[in-house]
């Protein structure tokens, strides 16, 4: 069984940094959804134009197609919830993403 990922960058300047690398990163998930970029209280978001959609877009020039940018929670409760179970749902990233467990696995029970 393939994970289904869900990722949340963290910090702009290392979501742009490794933006080539985040690109091919997850070709190994059966579907990945990207969350919003979780920012760091040292760094200015406004210096920085890169977006978690970007990253998706970065994926999909990699032949990646199931990856899709979701903006919130209840989007990718959403899209969670049209998966076909049993499903390994793996959250990945240093902001606040881990908070989504229980919602997770509500919409998947």
């Amino acid at each position: 069984m393939k994970p289904v990922v869900i990722f949340q960058p963290h910090t702009y300047s290392r979501t742009q940094s490794l933006l080539e690398e985040f690109g091919s990163a997850f070709s190994e998930a059966e579907y990945a959804y990207i969350m919003p970029i979780f920012a760091s209280a040292r760094e200015n978001k406004d210096s920085f134009t890169v977006t978690h959609e970007e990253l998706v877009s970065k994926a999909k020039e990699r032949g990646f197609e199931a990856i899709e940018a979701v903006s919130n929670s209840q989007e990718l409760m959403a899209k969670l919830a049209s998966l076909k179970t049993p499903c390994l749902v793996m959250t990945l990233g240093a902001g606040d993403v881990y908070k989504l467990h229980s919602d997770i696995i509500k919409t998947l029970s």
